[in-house]
């Protein structure tokens, strides 16, 4: 209740301050393991006021580790709601989306969520992997995608669905499924694609020279 009070003084004073031009406040969302953390700032990077969801994980069976994806976005949507109650929601000038890598979100060609999340932590693709490093080859992934392959990977999570549960057909990672609810557009980064393995290398390493960044 202090912080609230404390959150809801500060908006307030931020916004009655005649003469000064606010330039709005943005919100800063890491959507973790075991919550989604957010936080409120002004075009000062003053940080307002922060929060947290916590959300289950489940372990079905031994070295797995799973989440319903419908959870982080029952999270994000009550983070939202609380971290912008005390503030003008037209001031609402950008949002940050960030988040655990390598969880794999199953879709059908609805865009529904047909399975829960197989997250980061998940073991059960070491056979995918071992597949991968072996026959495929360590040199050769490295080559194509600058990665060799790791049962926390998405790469080997969905070889394993394909042998599994061969029913499931498109597949996302945690931050562009809460994108896509968020903004209704497919979104995604370099970042994402290539921890998924699927992309090659010449082609991260163009993206990487483009924007000046060393590898």
């Amino acid at each position: 209740m202090k912080s609230a009070l404390i959150s809801r003084r500060v908006c307030s004073i931020r916004q009655k301050i005649r003469g000064v031009n606010i330039m709005g406040y943005y919100i800063g969302i890491d959507l973790g393991t075991s919550a989604v953390k957010m936080l409120l700032m002004d075009a000062n990077g003053d940080i307002i006021k922060s929060i947290a969801k916590e959300y289950p994980i489940y372990f079905p069976q031994n070295g797995w580790s799973e989440q319903d994806p419908q959870d982080w976005w029952n999270a994000v949507k009550a983070g939202i709601q609380e971290i912008t109650a005390f503030c003008d929601k037209s001031n609402i000038k950008g949002i940050s989306f960030g988040g655990q890598m390598h969880g794999l979100v199953m879709l059908d060609e609805n865009d529904k969520i047909i399975r829960p999340a197989i997250l980061w932590n998940d073991g059960r693709s070491a056979k995918q992997c071992k597949y991968l490093n072996n026959e495929i080859g360590k040199k050769k992934l490295t080559e194509y995608t600058a990665n060799i392959a790791f049962a926390g990977f998405t790469a080997p999570k969905i070889l394993w669905i394909k042998k599994h549960e061969q029913e499931k057909k498109h597949e996302q990672e945690e931050e562009e499924n809460m994108l896509i609810r968020l903004m209704g557009e497919y979104e995604g980064n370099i970042s994402m694609v290539a921890r998924k393995m699927q992309i090659s290398r010449n082609t991260l390493y163009k993206k990487l020279k483009k924007y000046k960044i060393r590898h």
